[in-house]
């Protein structure tokens, strides 16, 4: 802190850095200037009802000070949380606890921006109680929309190494099956001739054909060797994956659609062995079909559900559902997307096949369910972890 000393300043009225070396303050006034220029700052009753905000909570949110002076948090409620959320929320700063977590607010003009979240209760001395809730926010729109990119992109990968694998496997097949049968040939002309000279020509085209099947060979294993970059199985809380990891990124893209969302989940501990990243993947790419192949006000929504040695996810949607011959094909890559019923909303190809093989690396197994009159519902079924 030696240094902290000789270089101190603060803000004047016009916004100019001013010296605060000799000023008994300096070290306060200077972290509430840093604080006020980095992030959303607020102080609430014991009901939520604003009593103090800074200028930056003002400028991102829209409203005047004096418009946010006695309005309620729930202002700037979005849509996107469902009442879970907030009554978790509420019940630990309520009982004392500070709470942390990203929540997704809702300008004055309708915009919604994310922020990440710290609520501090300031109890009273005497009874222990909160009498106020001091609220320190950094919005986090820019990161949220680059992840959503980085996200479609890891996807698009994904896609483009499916495409390739795919490729691969057809230059294998159109490659190695007349190769195998010019070498066959071959090698039929060596035993029937003695001709020195055909002898020779035969041998050419044999070790050539060997050559080309060689590096064909190469080429493939070489291609075949991606899996072994795939991260280790961990054990997951499946509920609270799909709570706080992945339904709000659900909700967001069912509101921006107008389509309306359900979720049903148990409020206990369910494990399972899987690759994080590669259920966020599964779960996205269907949650993404649910609602392209919907149309505006259908419901869409999640559930999780439970026997004794199963856990079943399902993302649904009320939609004009899949044709009886995709729900009995074994989901081939490229053979779906002009099959289904809304043949306009195309691209439906790979998302279900890259679900299902997602889900058979991780253990588990994926089934269809549709009908015109009830829509689509994709079931993602895995092994219950035993218990340590």
């Amino acid at each position: 802190m030696g240094d902290f000393k000789q270089i101190i300043h603060s803000k004047d009225k016009n916004g100019k850095l001013r010296d605060m070396t000799n000023n008994p303050q300096a070290p306060t006034e200077y972290l509430s200037s840093v604080l006020d220029d980095h992030s959303l700052v607020s102080i609430t009753d014991v009901k939520g009802n604003i009593i103090c905000a800074n200028s930056k909570f003002c400028d991102v949110s829209g409203y005047s000070h004096d418009e946010l002076m006695g309005s309620n948090h729930r202002i700037l409620n979005s849509g996107i949380h469902d009442k879970d959320f907030f009554n978790i929320m509420w019940k630990a700063i309520t009982t004392g606890e500070t709470w942390h977590g990203e929540i997704c607010n809702k300008t004055k003009n309708g915009q919604l921006y994310w922020v990440q979240s710290t609520i501090v209760p300031i109890l009273n001395e005497e009874t222990l109680k909160p009498e106020q809730y001091v609220s320190i926010r950094t919005e986090i729109t820019h990161q949220k929309e680059l992840q959503e990119k980085l996200d479609h992109l890891f996807i698009e990968a994904m896609l483009a190494n499916e495409a390739k694998s795919n490729f691969m496997t057809n230059i294998s097949h159109e490659l190695r099956t007349p190769l195998n049968h010019i070498i066959g040939f071959s090698e039929v002309l060596e035993m029937s001739t003695k001709d020195q000279d055909l002898l020779e020509n035969v041998g050419y085209i044999k070790r050539a054909g060997h050559e080309l099947l060689d590096k064909i060979s190469n080429v493939l294993e070489l291609v075949g060797r991606g899996e072994q970059f795939k991260n280790e199985p961990e054990v997951i809380n499946i509920v609270k994956l799909v709570n706080i990891e992945f339904i709000n990124c659900f909700k967001a893209l069912a509101v921006k659609a107008k389509r309306k969302f359900t979720k049903t989940t148990p409020d206990k501990e369910i494990n399972i062995v899987a690759d994080r990243m590669d259920l966020h993947i599964a779960f996205r790419k269907i949650a993404e079909n649910a609602i392209q192949f919907s149309k505006e006000g259908d419901i869409v929504g999640m559930s999780i559900t439970e026997n004794d040695e199963h856990v079943t996810v399902a993302i649904f949607d009320t939609g004009p559902g899949l044709p009886s011959h995709i729900l009995a094909s074994k989901l081939e890559p490229f053979t779906i997307g002009e099959q289904v019923a809304t043949k306009k909303n195309s691209g439906m190809g790979l998302g279900l096949p890259i679900a299902k093989k997602l889900c058979i690396q991780n253990g588990g197994k994926l089934e269809l369910e549709a009908d015109k009159d009830i829509g689509t519902k994709i079931y993602f079924r895995f092994p219950i972890a035993a218990q340590n």
